[in-house]
């Protein structure tokens, strides 16, 4: 079983531990610490995946997204699927989760940066309505790569 839960303090940890696993320029635990503790309106939503073992339930983070809604404007930050999880749609729940959020909160668009040579990200944003509305040169380190920023229209109408 999955569930989208607010991420706290005690899942840093393993939102770290995940980074780490997945980002080649892994955010610090003070960004994170930010985004549990809901400071500058961001928030870090944690997809966690339930296994029972007999009475014993076992909760893995297979994925977060951090996001924050300012001005009108959702800004997802940051959103990623282990690795042992990518391909099943996750990413995709995860994104779904972030639009309606904005739109709940009255947003009207929404905005992201991917690195330009991430080809999964750049097709799962594609496949839900982003369109490139800008590209920062050299944005990314380790290894050096263009961001590009990424929008698209929300609404409750135009949710996935």
């Amino acid at each position: 079983m999955q569930a989208i839960e607010a991420g706290t303090r005690a899942d840093l940890p393993a939102i770290l531990a995940l980074e780490r696993e997945s980002q080649s320029h892994p955010w610090s635990a003070s960004s994170f610490g930010s985004a549990v503790a809901g400071e500058g309106g961001e928030r870090a939503v944690l997809l966690c995946e339930y296994r029972r073992m007999g009475l014993l339930v076992e909760r893995r983070v297979v994925g977060y997204c951090v996001l924050r809604v300012l001005a009108g404007e959702l800004e997802i930050h940051n959103l990623v699927v282990a690795p042992d999880r990518r391909g099943r749609g996750l990413g995709r729940l995860l994104l779904g989760f972030a639009l309606a959020f904005g739109a709940r909160r009255g947003a009207g668009r929404a905005l992201l940066e991917v690195r330009a040579g991430n080809a999964a990200a750049r097709g799962l944003y594609a496949a839900e309505g982003f369109q490139e509305v800008g590209r920062r040169a050299g944005y990314y380190a380790q290894p050096a790569e263009d961001a590009l920023v990424l929008g698209r229209e929300i609404g409750v109408a135009s949710l996935p």
